[in-house]
């Protein structure tokens, strides 16, 4: 890996530790020791020999995972044993990764980018990147995935080729983006007033709703407990796996469901809740010029030639003109949920090499 590229930092010491000189087998038998209820004596001894006055296990145990770390600096080649000890260190988060050599931040990385594979998160994985989060995934993928992305970021900032480009990438995008927000003025504030008329329309509607669908719920419990009547005396106590109760309770519960969303709308005041959905508004659009300014930097534009125009303020068909005098490639918005009562009104952008007429 050296042989192309130029690491920085590569002598960040562990936390000050330093190197005892112990074998990995030897410290492994120490934690061991101090994991299977050790005497005083044990614990002193263990302790003497790291270097420390306790009499505690946990902070024993953590002196010797440091010494771990030091270890790892001076090895090249890992298993899954120095993975195992690398979890069980207790360290600040955001300094975790930081203190290890670049070397084992490889090998994790590879390691992670295996378990992405097997588990089929690869398309998760560009999701992750704009926070686009799929929210079904259990936590432990997106765990996974966050590692894996965390390893990159490290092995990036050690990099001193990919800091200087990474650092040209943000400023072209930031210029694209600068555009883009100017020439969207008068999208961004219908989209701001779209989202407030929603949440006027949603909040008045609420106690209604509330009503309406309370009283559909009481007609499907009141069918629920006719069905249970009947399935009692043909199936026992097996009616619960009747197709048709399952349904009914299924449908009870999205009802409910609903029912205690619309509840906890009422709870707030009107304006509270306008002034929520304006400011979640706000960031979606933000993001969404963000996305869009990120896309057209992998276009083949000549960036210092690049300007933005629009060519329609349709707030239901906005477009965008991209050129830098040789390519040109056109933006648009296109709508979702405009008139849902589940959903507030959003959009995305989508790049075509045409105009919409």
């Amino acid at each position: 890996m050296k042989g192309f590229v130029t690491y920085i930092n590569e002598t960040i010491d562990s936390n000050n530790v330093k190197y005892l000189g112990y074998s990995m087998e030897e410290m492994i038998a120490d934690y061991n020791t101090l994991d299977d209820y050790p005497t005083m004596a044990q614990k002193k001894e263990i302790a003497l020999k790291y270097g420390i006055e306790s009499k505690k296990v946990k902070e024993i145990e953590h002196e010797i995972l440091l010494q771990m770390r030091a270890l790892r600096f001076e090895k090249k080649e890992f298993n899954n044993t120095d993975l195992r000890f690398y979890y069980r260190l207790e360290v600040p988060e955001k300094t975790k990764l930081q203190g290890e050599s670049t070397a084992f931040i490889l090998f994790l990385k590879d390691s992670l980018f295996k378990k992405i594979q097997e588990r089929k998160l690869d398309k998760k994985v560009s999701l992750a990147k704009t926070r686009d989060w799929n929210y079904y995934m259990t936590g432990s993928d997106r765990s996974t995935i966050m590692d894996y992305l965390k390893c990159i970021d490290v092995l990036d900032s050690r990099d001193c080729a990919k800091i200087e480009t990474k650092k040209e990438k943000e400023e072209i995008i930031e210029g694209i983006r600068l555009q883009l927000v100017a020439q969207t003025k008068d999208f961004f504030e219908q989209y701001l007033a779209d989202a407030e008329d929603w949440a006027r329309r949603i909040y008045d509607g609420a106690p209604k709703r509330v009503e309406t669908l309370s009283e559909k719920r009481r007609n499907l419990e009141v069918e629920r407990n006719v069905l249970v009547e009947t399935l009692r005396k043909e199936k026992g106590i097996r009616y619960m796996y009747d197709s048709q109760y399952i349904e009914l309770n299924k449908n009870i519960d999205k009802l409910s469901k609903t029912i205690n969303e619309l509840k906890y709308i009422l709870k707030k005041s009107k304006n509270d809740f306008i002034q929520e959905n304006r400011e979640e508004a706000e960031k979606t659009f933000n993001r969404n010029i963000l996305n869009l300014a990120e896309k057209l930097y992998e276009k083949e534009f000549e960036f210092a030639k690049i300007t933005v125009n629009s060519i329609s303020n349709d707030p239901k068909l906005f477009q965008l003109e991209v050129t830098d005098g040789n390519i040109t490639l056109y933006a648009r918005s296109i709508w979702a949920a405009e008139w849902s009562d589940k959903m507030i009104p959003h959009f995305r952008f989508i790049i075509t090499n045409k105009r919409q007429k």
